[in-house]
């Protein structure tokens, strides 16, 4: 299995809100009900919450969201904030069937290799 690691774009819009909802329900099932995840995931991924963030990531370098593409399917994403000193990683999602295949892992590399990049030495969960 080959990831690219790649920013997200409009076009994955609808794809991203799905490993968003796969993940929450997977990982909070036991903890939140589906009316409360589904509540969530209305509430913070909302298709034009999304575009925004989406469309500001893309001119704002502050701000990345990469997206981990298996075989050109959106497989996990990140979000992460840029400091003048420090990051602060604000998601990090993978749909359940691709957990346990080093995505994530992926998707953090790429996070520190743009933070070396840019000098910052702390990243904040």
């Amino acid at each position: 299995m080959t990831i690219e690691i790649r920013k997200i774009s409009i076009g994955d819009l609808e794809t991203l809100i799905e490993v968003a909802r796969e993940s929450w329900k997977w990982t909070y099932a036991g903890i939140y009900n589906e009316e409360y995840i589904e509540d969530w995931i209305r509430e913070k991924y909302s298709k034009e919450k999304l575009l925004k963030e989406i469309v500001s990531s893309q001119s704002d370098l502050d701000i990345l969201f990469l997206g981990a593409f298996s075989d050109s399917i959106l497989t996990g994403f990140m979000e992460l904030k840029l400091g003048a000193s420090e990051a602060e990683l604000l998601r990090l999602y993978l749909k359940p069937e691709y957990t346990h295949r080093k995505i994530g892992k992926a998707l953090l590399f790429e996070a520190e290799k743009i933070m070396k990049k840019k000098g910052i030495l702390e990243c904040r969960l």
